[in-house]
């Protein structure tokens, strides 16, 4: 039977099946089943094999990047696959898990998928959700994306759990694009759960029950189904055409025209100076461990735990990775693989650069990956193992020309023993761009302000330092030291918050940027003053004395910067003050009346500090 009698005879199976369910014309509910299979993994060749061997359909949810890469479809198994009567659907480019990934991204992963998957030749109008994880905003850009359907995962009651939800997906669908199924099918299912799915729709008026498969081996992940359980549920199902059961894709179910694809918004052009975005990892993501725009990884046998740490290298944040058991593979931190969102986009037959900082007592290189043009991503180059170091070291890799499929780049560390990494401060830049020789600036500004300078200040200083770098490389630290010597890469503080002086202080500060251009260390002098005038008294007249005629009122005092005013008060009426040395009044005593008068005087310094003096008592 071809292709297109085998789909007329579904199609009119379907038909009279849903004839069959009308009240009275029947006494049996019909139930249909899709068999899905998602993920694109090259045993599902296999699953197409068997179930072809029984007359049956499958439809089978494609990662449009991962075709033709190890242990997935190629092109042409696929085309084949879909020239005996099954369903290639969606799945995103590369299996992303869109309700945590920005709106652009999400239209760039579900559009570019079918677009890539349409142009390879194939009718695509179904899409599965990565994870079966789905939002509002995810289902309509799957239906803008052109797609007539969507499906979840879960929803109807399964071996596993969901009591007291559907016993099969309505007919139509509810919801078109929130389609749902049993759990997935797992390493443990048996042939005997998965026949009771459908007689539990059957014994419950029928309905949908597409079932979701993964990987076709024996045992070889959780969510894997052996190809005999496969073939022997396959020749079940075949069996039970005269039961009112019917095997169909997807699309026969829904229906619908096949609508033009739709591209999702295009990445943006190749980022100059440091490409990188949040090389810093200053922002960290929900999860409390990755920073944004960042990525774990790896592969083989070990045992690895990530975690944030508040001493970086240019900051107060730095990515550590602790390996306490390894057998085989690699642990890996690479900024992330995307469509465009994160990952920078490169220019063909460019090189470029990766930097970063690092300290290890584990074996560690820089890698290097590239994003081909279907989106997929490859491993591209390593470096040499990189010394163990316990100082924070910089350590580099060039890319040298890129192939000309290379789209975007991933950069970061590839971790192969026990033992601890640290790494802060990732850079990439283009190397065929204008070489960066110029320094980072540092400016400061006080709290209050301004910065204090030739006066003084009585109220303790924040001080906080912002940076800019006009070559493009970005700002990787700002050192400052306190005691005025020179900050250097290994000596000073590294600048993370407002610093608070309380007292003079010289403090000195620069920053270094990417490309390791440091800026003249730049100096200022803080001038803060707390303390009040000491020491202040009225040396003449005595304590006691009787005076007449003019009579000079001396004062002593003493500060720690110096004085600039004393004010002289006679009965606590103030009559005059004195800015210069000798701080001496000249009182005519005939201008008050004979008794006893309290002489007292208060003491100013630059900062503003006041200290009155005991007071003096004479007579007139």
């Amino acid at each position: 039977m071809t292709r297109g009698a085998r789909r007329l005879a579904r199609r009119l199976m379907l038909a009279v099946a849903l004839v069959c369910a009308i009240p009275g014309l029947a006494h049996a509910a019909p139930v249909k089943v899709s068999l899905t299979f998602d993920d694109g993994t090259s045993d599902h060749v296999q699953a197409a094999q068997i179930l072809s061997s029984h007359g049956l359909p499958g439809v089978f949810y494609i990662n449009s990047s991962r075709m033709g890469m190890s242990g997935y479809l190629t092109t042409a198994q696929a085309l084949q696959m879909q020239a005996a009567g099954h369903e290639i659907a969606g799945h995103t480019v590369s299996h992303a898990n869109l309700p945590t990934i920005d709106e652009a991204e999400q239209r760039r992963q579900v559009c570019n998928d079918r677009v890539a998957l349409t142009n390879l030749g194939f009718r695509v109008t179904s899409f599965a959700y990565p994870f079966g994880a789905d939002s509002a905003l995810t289902k309509q850009i799957v239906f803008d994306c052109g797609y007539n359907s969507a499906r979840d995962v879960g929803g109807i009651v399964s071996p596993t759990g969901c009591a007291g939800c559907a016993t099969a997906e309505s007919l139509p669908p509810r919801d078109l694009f929130s389609v749902r199924t049993p759990d997935s099918v797992k390493v443990d299912t048996t042939l005997q759960q998965l026949q009771n799915s459908v007689e539990l729709a059957r014994a419950n008026g029928g309905g949908w029950v597409p079932i979701v498969f993964h990987r076709i081996c024996e045992g070889c992940v959780t969510t894997s189904v052996s190809a005999t359980v496969l073939d022997q549920l396959a020749a079940w199902l075949a069996a039970q055409a005269t039961n009112d059961v019917t095997v169909v894709t997807v699309d026969e179910m829904i229906g619908g025209t096949v609508k033009p694809p739709v591209a999702g918004p295009a990445p943006g052009p190749p980022r100059t100076g440091n490409m990188l975005l949040n090389p810093q990892l200053t922002t960290i993501g929900v999860d409390g461990t990755t920073p944004t725009c960042w990525q774990h990884g790896g592969y083989g046998t070990n045992a690895t735990a990530w975690s944030m740490i508040t001493t970086g290298h240019g900051d107060t944040t730095a990515q550590r990775l602790s390996v306490s058991s390894f057998t085989s593979g690699d642990a890996r931190f690479i900024s992330r693989w995307d469509l465009g969102t994160c990952a920078p986009t490169v220019a063909a037959a460019h090189s470029y650069t990766a930097r970063l900082w690092y300290q290890a007592t584990a074996n560690a290189r820089v890698v290097i990956y590239y994003r081909t043009s279907l989106g997929g991503w490859v491993y591209w180059k390593g470096g040499s193992q990189l010394p163990v170091a316990s100082a924070w070291t910089q350590a580099s890799l060039s890319t040298g020309t890129l192939p000309a499929d290379a789209t975007a780049l991933s950069v970061g560390l590839s971790v192969r023993s026990t033992g601890t990494v640290t790494v802060d401060d990732l850079s990439l830049t283009d190397d065929a761009g204008a070489t960066d020789t110029t320094a980072p600036t540092t400016t400061m500004t006080c709290t209050p302000g301004p910065c204090p300078t030739a006066t003084w200040s009585k109220v303790a200083q924040t001080v906080a330092l912002s940076t800019s770098d006009t070559g493009g490389s970005g700002v990787t630290v700002t050192r400052f030291t306190t005691d005025g010597t020179e900050p250097t890469t290994t000596n000073g503080a590294i600048y993370s918050s407002p610093l608070t002086i309380t007292d003079r202080t010289t403090l000195k500060f620069r920053s270094w940027d990417g490309a390791g251009n440091a800026e003249v260390t730049r100096t200022a002098v803080l001038q803060v003053d707390t303390k009040a005038p000491f020491n202040v008294a009225i040396t003449a007249p005595a304590q006691g004395a009787t005076v007449t005629g003019i009579t000079a009122i001396t004062t002593v005092s003493n500060d720690d910067v110096g004085v600039v005013r004393t004010r002289f008060f006679i009965d606590g009426v103030f009559v005059g003050s004195r800015t210069k040395l000798p701080m001496k009044w000249n009182w005519n005593t005939s201008t008050v009346s004979p008794g006893t008068h309290v002489l007292q005087v208060s003491v100013l310094d630059a900062a503003g500090n006041t200290t009155f003096s005991d007071v003096v008592v004479v007579t007139k």
